[in-house]
């Protein structure tokens, strides 16, 4: 890589920094925190094991168990599955029985 590109790459990533800091904005908006739900809270919530959660509610064990370690985080329609299983498990379940 030429040092231009180089630069470039650093002053972005700079730049992220103050985004995610909250010293700058990106088009007028400020960065925030987005609150994920807690994966491993909801699930000992149900008193269930992982694998039994996984297969209760049609979650790959492998993306739940990335979820409790924190390396990913639920997102989209998984994030909203988690906070109604959160609220009303038994909704759920009657919701994928009758699919």
């Amino acid at each position: 890589m030429d040092k231009e590109t180089l630069k470039n790459i650093k002053d972005g990533l700079k730049t992220v920094v103050k985004i995610e800091g909250g010293e700058r904005t990106l088009k007028g908006l400020k960065a925030h925190n987005v609150e994920y739900p807690e994966a491993k809270a909801i699930r000992k919530k149900t008193g269930l094991s992982q694998v039994k959660f996984s297969e209760k509610y049609g979650i790959a064990l492998q993306t739940l168990r990335q979820w409790e370690s924190g390396r990913r985080n639920p997102v989209g329609p998984a994030a909203t599955l988690l906070r109604v299983i959160a609220k009303s498990p038994k909704a759920v379940e009657e919701a994928l029985l009758e699919g």
